[in-house]
């Protein structure tokens, strides 16, 4: 989509996230015709029932050119009649795709691709790392002033398999190439993207068996779409060797937890770093708290210290685009969910 810059004289940005007020006034710096209001209070208010702050939603949703979102608000199309484009707060955009309205309306939907990338390998290498060096069991040993020598892995020469070989899933294969380890890859094309020339073997769309059966590591990078929900179940959860590991970075529901669980408690499996889960907040009952060969993290592989100020440059460089009549980067295949 472009916009025509002649088309109004103002561009109303709606913002639904609880942003410092010195962000906000970023926004509403990019251009003189940028007019930004701040709802995300207001939904709050709202929900619990205050109609004034309902009636405030109201008046900035029917007017809104552009949304700047983490949460959809309820019927938003129906209630956003001018709405072009939505600039979402995160990647991954399963939730707000779930909103049928939306995916089936001309409104354009961006999002953060790109903006995790380092901080999501990091992660990624982080827990290969623990894995290997023992770090749970040196930890347990401290807990306990109890001495007791055991030896160590390395990384190198371990082969890595990736599934999902977007934006994020080259930046751990980046990564995993300075510990001078193997990496392979699947993607839903017959051929990964591969520019940086860093895959040892690119496998396509079919070739997730071979990858789960042969690899030490295997990385799951890919969206959460009606194509990729629960790839990883208990058939593949199986074909992986024994002393493999599994490290989930995207979605929870692309992996069957239960089979997972099963897996790594009996022993068939030999660890799994979950950043990600089917449901979040974790339930408190979920056996996955009681795994000892499971790394749990509360789905923040990706969200750095200064991620608010980080997003809203990314948005502002788009909303400059916008303006200016540009095509907007990052637009999501409604269709596809990425």
């Amino acid at each position: 989509m472009q916009h025509s810059a002649g088309a109004k004289d103002r561009i109303n940005v709606a913002v639904t996230i609880p942003l410092e007020a010195g962000l906000i006034d970023r926004i509403a710096e990019t251009h003189p015709r940028v007019r930004v209001v701040d709802i995300s209070q207001d939904l709050k208010l709202a929900e619990a029932g205050d109609r004034d702050a309902s009636a405030r939603v109201d008046e900035a949703l029917f007017t809104a050119e552009v949304m700047f979102s983490h949460l959809l608000p309820h019927n938003l199309i129906a209630r956003a009649p001018q709405l072009h484009w939505l600039q979402a707060y995160f990647t991954g955009v399963d939730g707000i795709l779930q909103d049928k309205s939306l995916r089936e309306s001309p409104v354009v939907l961006t999002n953060m691709t790109g903006f995790h990338d380092i901080a999501v390998a990091e992660y990624v290498i982080e827990t290969m790392l623990m894995f290997v060096k023992e770090t749970l069991r040196c930890f347990q040993q401290k807990q306990t002033r109890r001495w007791e020598w055991f030896p160590v892995d390395t990384l190198e020469s371990k082969t890595v398999g990736i599934v999902g070989y977007g934006r994020i899933g080259r930046a751990v294969c980046r990564v995993c190439k300075a510990f001078n380890m193997h990496v392979a890859a699947v993607d839903r094309t017959d051929r990964p993207y591969d520019p940086d020339g860093c895959l040892d073997r690119s496998l396509g769309n079919d070739g997730l068996e071979e990858l789960l059966s042969t690899s030490d590591f295997v990385v799951v990078c890919v969206p959460l779409t009606d194509e990729t929900r629960g790839i990883i179940g208990k058939h593949e959860i199986a074909l992986m060797q024994p002393h493999a590991r599994l490290i989930v970075v995207s979605r929870g529901n692309i992996v069957d937890e239960d089979a997972l669980a099963t897996a790594l408690i009996s022993g068939a499996l030999a660890g799994a770093a979950l950043d990600v889960y089917a449901e979040e907040p974790l339930p408190v009952d979920s056996p996955l708290w009681t795994i000892s060969n499971l790394l749990f993290s509360p789905h923040n592989s990706g969200d750095i210290k200064d991620y608010d100020e980080r997003a809203t440059e990314l948005f502002c460089r788009n909303l400059e685009r916008y303006v200016r009549g540009e095509p907007l980067e990052n637009v999501v295949d409604k269709a596809l969910g990425f």
